[in-house]
């Protein structure tokens, strides 16, 4: 608990969060309990306080000058509505407020680096830190993964994709009772329930006001002399500039973005020059078509700032606008050198941006507010020029993520996945922009991401390779889609349940064409899918291909993993296989993997291990799972985590007390049902109904193994050798019980269950044996 208050007060609200899911789920998994309620308040707490936001880390929000009433109307609305949507034009602090409010706890998605509808879900989900579904539409697996939580959502920049930010608030407003929503737009959402607050501009004076008193109650008068005086700290409003400081900010409308824009400018002009300056580009800008004048004099006041910008500046101001989150220097460097030609000086060109508030500079880097990147690649058009920036960007990342896949289970698979994790904006761009233009191009971002995906399952990534596939398809063009792409929906089939799909791609992947490290990756894929049918003489064949074909490329991880899975395929295969050997032989590759900092293998080959001692040592089996539990965790191998899991509480059923052992199961179930493996998920239930029997749930279980074995016909998993034995004899002791029409009409119903009911039914299953229902019998 100590742990948890340290890493809340440190600022670090999702660590905080990780080590109370962490502690949840092994107390469920060694004691068969939750936490304790003042463990859970702490938690409860956090989650009430914590901000975070996707794609960027917010920098406390200043006070707001002239917003008192407006925050207290916003958090008014927000008391009485669910859905409260701040619209305005661009640049009048909607963001601000919004933050302001936000203060007291939730969550923050901003939406404003984000071009695609489909990722709306997926940046909110980064923001509240939840997993979807790979079973599941996002927008469902959205829903169903915050319906518990406590907290208010900000979608921060809605109005370019205010159909998906409308359905995210929709399905929270009808999912999520204990989360309202706060929009900030220039539209307002339009959906069932929504409050809608204007955020008009600050007040600029009056045309009468030609007192220094009364100029200087004005609120955009007193934002314009804050600015100022961040770079000029001793101006004041004298008699002298008091006309023509009321004359800028009533030309600027009081929009609070144009207000600080004018402000950078008076290090070089007077008051009065500023004055003259914009009434002559309201002239030349308002010949265009008809727009609210707050639109127009904020344009105005960007179009004048660009227009003051070295002209070389100005080319790196529109090519900057490509990003669509925050970038550091290199990055802004890179592009520039991508685009070819000669080579601004970068630095100073960033420099003066920042300098006269073109560009914002934060803790990590550089970013650019909404309005100004969208006056930026309106300035690049829509033809070659931004196809020739966005191809620049595209290939910037692309060159940042090539040969992250040679890292899969070696020393750096740890920090290839963060860098996947951490440039999402940028890898999303990146590869809509390439499968539309550069198939070559998305096949190497895609590679890029192998190793994030291995360890997180991602819904989004497998979710691209699809688009691109399907695209290709419909154009013709199916010969020309990369391996890796055709390996990312291997991944994907591999996790969904679809064995034969999985194999069927990662064939065409090792059939040639493909680069070492996806080949790699592709013979793993095929081995795993052999294990799950129980074809281990294959399995055994392509274990030995990851290996040669890893040593050939220098990945010392991945072949260190191909031996450990030559080991397990020794264990499940070979009925006089010497156990202990073969566990003395994973442990040595645990031992070398972690010599050479390969994490992720390491605890792999300690679950390894612990799988060959299952039936020699369990009480040791149990510890190395404990310890690839733990492993999976902290390196964020969700897989590693689930398979573990499934292994440690099959000890427990076995050896342990029945009620730990079904506290462990549930809590696999339910890891394995947010992630949407349904390949692992089907695999575990064959486990469950063992003990659901050996408890006395025999309704349950009879039930629970018609469904699994239907779901085996339909998933290709197949069940060989000791599994089938076990569910054989399973089978017979519920006849014994039941008697065999009665199992057969129990097994009937089962089959035809869908899969979600299959899992509800055993998660309550596993909750009455958890929790030693007396007379329980599963019906």
């Amino acid at each position: 608990m100590r742990h948890m208050q340290a890493l809340a007060a440190a600022n670090r609200p999702t660590e905080a969060l990780a080590v109370y899911r962490a502690l949840s789920a092994r107390l469920a998994e060694q004691l068969g309990t939750d936490p304790t309620p003042e463990v859970s308040r702490v938690h409860l707490e956090i989650l009430q306080q914590r901000v975070p936001v996707a794609g960027r880390t917010r920098e406390r929000m200043p006070g707001l000058i002239g917003r008192s009433a407006e925050l207290s109307a916003v958090r008014a609305l927000t008391a009485r509505h669910r859905v409260v949507t701040v619209v305005g034009v661009g640049g009048v602090g909607k963001t601000s407020l919004a933050l302001a409010l936000q203060r007291g706890g939730g969550w923050v998605a901003e939406l404003a680096a984000v071009d695609q509808g489909d990722a709306v879900v997926h940046r909110v989900a980064e923001a509240t830190g939840v997993h979807l579904r790979r079973d599941r539409s996002p927008i469902e697996a959205l829903g169903e993964a915050l319906a518990d939580s406590t907290g208010q959502l900000v979608l921060d920049n809605c109005e370019h994709l205010v159909e998906a930010a409308a359905q995210v608030a929709s399905v929270v407003l009808r999912q999520c009772p204990r989360i309202n929503v706060l929009a900030t737009s220039r539209v307002p959402l339009r959906i069932a329930g929504e409050a809608v607050f204007e955020l008009k501009p600050l007040a600029p004076p009056s045309l009468d006001d030609r007192e220094i008193a009364t100029v200087g109650h004005s609120p955009a008068v007193q934002l314009f002399v804050e600015r100022v005086r961040a770079r000029e700290p001793g101006f004041m409003i004298t008699a002298d500039n008091c006309t023509a400081v009321a004359e800028v900010c009533r030309r600027l409308d009081g929009v609070p973005l144009s207000v600080e824009l004018a402000a950078t400018r008076m290090h070089a002009v007077s008051p009065e020059a500023l004055a003259e300056r914009l009434q002559w580009r309201f002239r030349v800008l308002s010949g265009g078509r008809a727009t609210d004048p707050r639109h127009r004099s904020l344009h105005a006041v960007v179009d004048w700032s660009y227009a003051l910008l070295e002209p070389e500046v100005q080319v790196l101001f529109e090519a900057l606008s490509v990003f669509p989150g925050a970038f550091d220097l290199t990055a802004a460097e890179q592009l520039i050198a991508e685009l070819g030609g000669s080579l601004p000086d970068v630095v100073a060109g960033v420099a003066e941006l920042v300098d006269s508030s073109m560009l914002t500079s934060e803790r990590n880097g550089y970013r650019l507010l909404e309005t100004l990147r969208d006056f930026g690649r309106e300035r690049l058009g829509h033809g070659g020029a931004r196809d020739a920036v966005s191809g620049a960007h595209a290939r910037l990342v692309a060159s940042r993520l090539g040969g992250l896949a040679r890292h899969l289970w070696g020393s750096g698979h740890q920090s290839a996945a963060r860098l996947v994790t951490g440039s999402l904006d940028d890898v999303r761009q990146a590869v809509d922009w390439a499968r539309h233009h550069d198939l070559e191009l998305a096949g190497e971002l895609l590679a890029g991401c192998l190793p994030c995906l291995e360890l997180t399952m991602s819904t989004e990534i497998t979710g691209w390779a699809r688009d691109l596939i399907r695209d290709a398809e419909l154009t013709g063009e199916s010969a020309q889609v990369p391996r890796a792409a055709q390996l990312v929906a291997a991944c994907g089939a591999r996790f969904d349940g679809d064995l034969p799909a999985a194999h069927r791609w990662a064939e065409v992947v090792v059939a040639g064409g493909a680069t070492a490290a996806v080949e790699v990756h592709a013979e793993m894929i095929l081995a795993e899918v052999a294990m799950f049918q129980g074809n281990m003489e294959s399995a055994r064949r392509y274990c030995q291909a990851m290996r040669t074909a890893a040593a050939k490329a220098g990945m010392h991880g991945a072949a260190l993993l191909a031996e450990g899975c030559l080991l397990l395929v020794e264990e499940y295969a070979n009925p006089r296989r010497d156990s202990l050997e073969l566990a003395r032989a994973a442990s040595a590759l645990a031992d070398e993997a972690g010599a050479a900092n390969e994490d992720v293998v390491e605890f792999w080959a300690r679950y390894m291990t612990g799988e060959c001692l299952l039936d020699e040592d369990p009480a040791r089996a149990a510890a190395l799972l404990d310890e690839a539990i733990e492993g999976g965790r902290s390196t964020g191998d969700r897989y590693l985590e689930g398979v573990s899991m499934v292994s440690r509480a099959s000890i427990e059923a076995r050896v342990g007390d029945p009620r730990r052992a079904a506290a462990m199961f549930k809590a696999a179930s339910v890891h394995w049902q947010e992630a949407g493996n349904w390949t692992h998920q089907w695999v575990s239930l064959r486990s469950v109904c063992e003990l659901l029997a050996r408890a006395g749930a025999v309704v349950a279980a009879a039930r629970l193994l018609g469904a699994v074995v239907a779901a085996d016909g339909h998933t290709g998993t197949g069940v060989q050798g000791e599994d089938a034995v076990r569910l054989g004899l399973v089978k017979q002791e519920l006849v014994d019980r039941l008697g065999a029409v009665e199992v057969a009409r129990l097994m009937a119903l089962g089959a035809v269950m869908d899969r979600d009911t299959v899992v509800r039914a055993a998660v309550e299953a596993l909750t009455a044996v958890s929790e030693g229902s007396e007379g329980f019998s599963g019906g």
